[in-house]
């Protein structure tokens, strides 16, 4: 369960809900924010929660009904029939369900990290159903072919997830240590020296999301992370009139600025913006910069309705 309940005040406006999607899987997914107001449906990286969005969710809440889902297999999600119903594919279309569920109709599709190549996936089978995007440190497929500026890691990532889903059992018996504040915060550190993280990165978040992940079914996990490196999603880029604002850290080591600007390139309809300094946690890096470029580029296009802007005034 969320670890910063009682620290967080936003938290306690959530409303957690839940539904079996296609295959029959239960999924759980949490919304904040009126109803009156128009949609915006949250794609996560791979093994984030709430806690990443922690900054972002309290300033868009009274603009937008805000709705989050954990993947299928994380965190509070049920488990899928099998371990190959773990697919972007697969992810792509419990977001289509959630929409469905909801009656959600053009909302504004965010996505981080995996959740880029999630709602890219999405709009190849639903090219209309969305009144923006925004892709945060994100790419349209095989991230491990760039991450670390490095091709060469592709396989040793592949051999290192097949490892872990072989071998994961073995390991539970670190979780109660892992959650250790000294630890996470040397584990925090340690990220931060490999550019994977910034100096400027919310270590609260950090540490509440760390807490929730560790529980998760480490095979599962495993499984995303190998289906996440093979998904590619280059060919949808041209035809996609979604207008789209691509964000990417100039110190991502993950996915390469580089990697996000090509493909904001291939784009029609995209915006490109750099943040100096961020990594790819740019969410808890730089968390007010974002928000209000994000709020901009919403008005701008006109995905952000009058009596949202009325709500905030």
């Amino acid at each position: 369960m969320l670890q910063a309940v009682e620290q967080e005040p936003w938290l306690e406006e959530m409303d957690i809900r839940s539904f079996e999607t296609f295959d029959g899987t239960r999924l759980t997914y949490y919304v904040t924010g009126s109803p009156e107001l128009p949609p915006m449906v949250i794609a996560n990286g791979l093994g984030g929660n709430m806690m990443v969005w922690r900054h972002f969710l309290p300033f868009f809440a009274p603009m937008y009904q805000v709705f989050i889902l954990d993947y299928r297999g994380l965190f509070q999600s049920g488990e899928a029939p099998s371990l190959q119903d773990y697919t972007i594919p697969h992810h792509s279309r419990d977001l289509a369900e959630l929409l469905k569920h909801e009656n959600l109709i053009n909302p504004v599709l965010v996505g981080w990290s995996m959740g880029v190549q999630v709602v890219l996936e999405f709009l190849r089978e639903n090219p209309n159903a969305a009144k923006a995007f925004i892709a945060l440190n994100g790419t349209y497929g095989n991230p491990f072919r760039t991450a670390f500026h490095n091709g060469i890691l592709e396989k040793r990532f592949e051999r290192i997830f097949k490892f872990v889903k072989r071998h994961w059992e073995r390991i539970i018996w670190l979780r109660p240590h892992i959650t250790k504040t000294a630890l996470i915060h040397g584990f925090i550190r340690s990220i931060q020296l490999a550019k994977v993280a910034g100096r400027s990165i919310d270590k609260d978040a950090f540490y509440d999301m760390t807490c929730d992940w560790i529980h998760n079914n480490l095979e599962v996990y495993s499984e995303i992370f190998v289906q996440l490196g093979w998904h590619n999603a280059v060919d949808v880029l041209p035809s996609l009139t979604v207008p789209t604002l691509v964000i990417a850290g100039t110190q991502d080591s993950f996915i390469p600025s580089y990697v996000s600007k090509d493909m904001a390139r291939r784009m029609p309809s995209a915006d490109y913006w750099e943040i100096p300094g961020a990594t790819h946690f740019c969410p808890i890096e730089f968390p007010h910069a974002i928000n209000i470029r994000v709020k901009h580029y919403l008005s701008r296009i006109g995905a952000l309705e009058v009596k949202a802007l009325a709500k905030v005034a």
